[in-house]
């Protein structure tokens, strides 16, 4: 009996540690909140990835925001570049891609924090906070 309650210990033990090993932290903030955020600290170091398509992010994105297309077959691949990084910020229009780079994230194991923006580009717009706009010329010549 003893043996058995050993054992049943060892593994509960072993998948706690299995479990909090590859533990990250989904934080939801709103947009005032990410903005706060980018005005008080050094984002250097900190991605800040755009998970919408290229025209929605060349329409209009956060200043210094990566594009990655979260719905795109590169998107797993392009996920694990960030894995080292200790804070992530991710952001969409709402919430679904923004949802579906966590959820990668969780698959690489990702181990640390994500501020998850949960109103969005579109509550960055509501707020009316500012936006980097791609900008091109055509030579018509």
């Amino acid at each position: 009996m003893q043996q058995k309650i050993f054992l049943l210990y060892g593994i509960i033990s072993l998948f706690l540690v299995t479990t909090t090993t590859y533990a990250q932290t989904v934080d939801s903030v709103t947009s005032v909140e990410i903005y706060s955020f980018l005005l008080e600290n050094s984002t250097e170091h900190i991605p800040i990835i755009d998970g919408r398509d290229s025209a929605m992010f060349f329409s209009g994105h956060i200043s210094h925001a990566i594009y990655i297309d979260a719905y795109s077959d590169e998107a797993y691949d392009f996920m694990k570049s960030f894995l080292a990084h200790k804070t992530l910020i991710i952001y969409c229009t709402t919430k679904n891609r923004s949802l579906q780079l966590i959820d990668i994230l969780k698959s690489l194991k990702y181990t640390g924090n994500i501020l998850f923006m949960t109103d969005g580009i579109r509550g960055w717009k509501e707020q009316r906070l500012p936006l980097e706009l791609f900008e091109y010329t055509i030579n018509t010549e």
